[in-house]
């Protein structure tokens, strides 16, 4: 017969080797558990040093990016276009633009040697998307009311928009003023009874003569614009009335891009392409609003290049005929600007920036 006590030892031996063997079990687990999570942590310690040492080597080059930046814009007022001497140049643009960035255009291309007045600009008051705009301004400005619509501006809802673009690039064009010689002979009242007596011999004088097309010259058509209520002009130099005189041949640059009030295609474009119809020479420029390079290394989102430059370079009208610059923000765009101005005359149109679609960065030093 079984003793009992065997029994009761044998159950107690049982139940603690399962104590045993669970508490080894669970011990053993919870170390390799604890075992795999530091050396998880570990490498995630490692990840951050290496992604703090790399966050401050970007830093380090956006901080040395934004001083060369600094120091370009700098250098900037000593740039020197002789090309530009005797050259008038009127900046027209959207508001909500950086206006920073547009004021500071007029300043640079004077200093260059151009005759930069200041800026044109335009704001909701043109906004042709709206069909009573269109009408007040054509009744506003008789000179436009009633005009055609222009080239490529079709339907009758467009035609009073269209007038009022046409109108508006008309008196921007500067009219071509052109010298001819005269040839004038004068006789006496007493016959000559042969060649050469009593008469005076021809003359030869020089008279100028001014392109009928164009009515009103580019000075008068800013002042016009100003008056009527169009736009608003601005002088970074602190004079407000629009100026009265634009010396030697009038060249436009035309800002666009982020923030404008009215879009691009709506006034800029169709008033850029009756104007390079009418042979009047102009860059057009993108300008994005000022981003600091820890922005741009923060990766804040960017509009990419040339986004609002499109009803441009989508036109060939527009872009066969004229200077694209998509980075005028920069410091480079700048200083592609100053140059293609000068080299209007040589090279009308081409893409200069940082889009992939651009033909090159900035001119070459060449020309």
């Amino acid at each position: 017969m079984v003793n009992l006590r065997f029994h009761i030892v044998s159950i107690v031996a049982v139940f603690l080797a399962l104590a045993i063997g669970l508490l080894t079990g669970v011990t053993l687990l919870d170390r390799a558990v604890v075992e795999g999570l530091k050396g998880t942590q570990d490498a995630l310690d490692d990840r951050n040093r290496e992604l703090r040492d790399q966050n401050s080597g970007l830093r380090e080059q956006a901080d040395a990016a934004a001083r060369r930046d600094s120091a370009l814009t700098e250098l900037l007022p000593q740039l020197d276009v002789a090309d530009l001497e005797g050259v008038s140049v009127v900046v027209l643009a959207t508001r909500g633009i950086d206006e920073a960035t547009a004021r500071s255009i007029p300043v640079l291309l004077g200093r260059a040697g151009a005759n930069a007045p200041g800026i044109l600009w335009f704001d909701d008051r043109t906004d042709l998307r709206n069909a009573a705009t269109s009408a007040r301004l054509a009744d506003v400005w008789p000179a436009v009311g009633g005009r055609e619509p222009g080239d490529g501006e079709t339907g009758d809802d467009d035609a009073e928009a269209a007038a009022v673009v046409a109108g508006i690039a008309d008196v921007l064009h500067a009219p071509a003023t052109t010298t001819t010689t005269t040839t004038t002979t004068t006789t006496s009242a007493v016959p000559a009874p042969a060649v050469g007596i009593g008469t005076e011999p021809a003359t030869s004088e020089p008279t100028t003569t001014v392109d009928p097309a164009a009515s009103d010259d580019a000075a008068a058509g800013l002042a016009r614009l100003v008056s009527s209520g169009f736009a608003d002009w601005d002088d970074p130099t602190g004079a407000a009335d629009a100026p009265t005189q634009l010396d030697g041949s009038v060249r436009y640059v035309v800002l666009v891009g982020e923030g404008a009030v009215v879009p691009a295609d709506v006034v800029m474009a169709p008033l850029v392409r009756r104007l390079v119809s009418s042979g009047s020479p102009l860059i057009v420029g993108e300008v994005q609003r000022p981003r600091s390079q820890t922005d741009r290394v923060d990766g804040e989102r960017i509009p990419e290049r040339a986004r609002y430059l499109q009803p441009f370079l989508s036109d060939s009208r527009i872009a066969d005929r004229s200077v694209i610059i998509d980075n005028v923000d920069q410091p480079i765009g700048r200083i592609s600007l100053a140059v293609a101005l000068a080299r209007l005359d040589a090279t009308p149109s081409a893409h200069y920036g940082e889009s992939p679609d651009a033909q090159q960065l900035a001119p070459n030093a060449a020309g």
